[in-house]
């Protein structure tokens, strides 16, 4: 590509996979697979595995630690906030 950009090619499986993890997500699959490598590539260039077991309990850890004092807010109630945008019903901020 003449602008320094890169093309991929993927399977039909893997693309199947991504086109319905960007509608979930109400994403384009361009802007989708752009964040899904810049997150994976920063995670590598940083060491992160994000399989882990450790790791994913550690996260786990974190995120119950800002519920439990009060600095945190569950992701449920985040989801239901963010869903209403747009809405006649859109929710406040959680707090």
């Amino acid at each position: 590509m003449a602008d320094g950009g890169m093309t991929l090619n993927i399977d039909e499986a893997l693309a199947a996979k991504l086109k319905a993890a960007a509608a979930s997500a109400g994403e384009s699959v361009e802007d989708y697979a752009r964040h899904a490598l810049e997150v994976f590539a920063d995670e590598q260039r940083d060491g992160v595995d994000p399989y882990d077991p450790a790791y994913l309990r550690a996260l786990e850890k974190i995120a119950q630690d800002t519920v439990d004092q009060g600095t945190g807010v569950p992701l449920a109630e985040v989801r239901r906030w963010v869903e209403s945008w747009g809405s006649e019903h859109e929710l406040p901020t959680p707090k």
